[in-house]
């Protein structure tokens, strides 16, 4: 049974998938990074966690086109956009809760991209999940949206967002600038692609102090990608 978070932002990317494969322009990109990163393989058993619209999935079926692949993701919308773009034989979807995975398979590869920055206990659940086969990610470091971060701290207000983590077996960092028409342009981005869910740690945000941050901010904001590779022996090879 999901909690309460998981139910939430489940419906939220559920309600903006439409809008989610329009406007995520960092996942694509950073989903074809990531696929970048993937070694060869022949004939690979891969899971997927979290595919979203399906821009991981994309690469992946192109990367490996002898591979079996099982498509996940916690949104049963996501899911069904995802599988009406990627019909074949050796693709099969599901519904499931990538850091509670219902399934007794191992895999050669288990990839997601932007995706595990979700998951209630993301350190513990990679390592569950390298159980069952080499796990590659990319996620957001912990430098992400600084700028907003900072005019929400100088302003009392509380940034609602998801916990900072020192990421394990760092393969790869980034920093990408993007320039938004203010805070209200920002932060209808985020709502556009399903990304507006927060916590129950989240405090009701007050709307003058609000106002006066949204003011503040130029929009200029820096997303920060890390991408990581946790071996199926659950070894940490270096943190960044």
């Amino acid at each position: 049974m999901q909690n309460k978070n998981k139910e939430i932002i489940a419906k939220n990317f559920g309600r903006y998938c439409e809008n989610y494969n329009a406007y995520a322009d960092i996942q694509k990109e950073t989903s074809e990074k990531l696929c970048n990163l993937l070694p060869k393989k022949t004939k690979p058993k891969i899971l997927e966690i979290g595919c979203g619209t399906g821009f991981l999935t994309k690469n992946i079926l192109k990367k490996y086109p002898d591979g079996e692949f099982h498509i996940t993701d916690l949104s049963p919308e996501m899911v069904q956009f995802c599988q009406s773009k990627y019909k074949a034989d050796n693709v099969q979807f599901f519904v499931m809760d990538g850091e509670n995975p219902n399934c007794d398979n191992e895999y050669d590869l288990i990839v997601s991209s932007m995706s595990v920055q979700w998951f209630e206990k993301p350190l513990e659940s990679l390592k569950i999940l390298a159980a069952k086969g080499d796990v590659y990610y990319s996620t957001l470091g912990s430098e992400n949206f600084k700028e907003w971060k900072n005019v929400l701290f100088n302003n009392k207000l509380n940034d609602g967002g998801l916990p900072s983590n020192t990421w394990p077996n760092l393969i790869k960092e980034e920093f990408v600038h993007k320039d938004y028409q203010g805070g209200i342009d920002f932060l209808r981005m985020l709502k556009k692609i399903g990304a507006a869910s927060s916590p129950d740690s989240y405090k009701k945000t007050n709307p003058t102090l609000l106002k006066r941050a949204l003011s503040a901010f130029d929009g200029k904001i820096t997303w920060h990608i890390v991408y990581g590779a946790q071996p199926r022996n659950n070894t940490i090879i270096g943190t960044r």
